[in-house]
């Protein structure tokens, strides 16, 4: 995935997060209807659901911020290289 180019990485950066944050909506969704006791005989499967969706959102958001990195690192680059060949 390196060698993406910076339009593309943040494309993808874009999908991650929106992602991240569907992921994180139902887990909060999943935690809002434990607390019906309507829900009890489902709870284990409720928490379950919660802590899958939980667990997705944070792995989504941090591979969403190790890309983030690399296209600011790679922007960088592209940026000295730029004024090494101005000069």
């Amino acid at each position: 995935m390196s060698k993406l180019i910076p339009w593309r990485r943040v494309l993808v950066i874009v999908v991650l997060l929106i992602a991240a944050f569907l992921a994180a909506g139902q887990a909060i969704t999943f935690a809002w209807l434990s607390a019906f006791p309507e829900q009890a005989s489902q709870l284990g499967s409720l928490q379950l659901k919660f802590w899958s969706y939980t667990a997705a959102a944070v792995i989504l958001v941090l591979i969403d911020l190790v890309l983030a990195v690399r296209l600011v690192r790679q922007m960088r680059e592209l940026r000295r290289e730029n004024k090494l060949r101005a000069t």
